[in-house]
């Protein structure tokens, strides 16, 4: 992700990178649009060998001490790592 445009409830776009000191971009990408609404993104994007890919799968534990609908949870989560062959 190199830029995206973010309308904010002022009705402003701006324009956030990933290197901005504010932090608006982290924020926007983990902010379940909390800080607007994003209008546009630029990607980059990289070329790949092969349509294939690796899937690695690792179990860990999922229960959260924190929560009360931990005990209705299984006590084991898959996690798949994707990449390209």
């Amino acid at each position: 992700m190199e830029a995206l445009g973010l309308l904010t409830s002022d009705g402003e776009v701006r324009e956030l990178t990933p290197g901005s000191s504010d932090g608006a971009f982290a924020a926007t990408l983990g902010g379940m649009g909390l800080t607007g609404v994003i209008v546009w993104a630029r990607l980059r994007l990289r070329r790949v060998s092969t349509a294939l890919l690796s899937v690695d799968t690792d179990r860990v534990d999922g229960r959260c001490s924190r929560s009360a609908s931990s005990a209705r949870r299984p006590a084991s989560m898959l996690i798949q790592r994707r990449r390209v062959a």
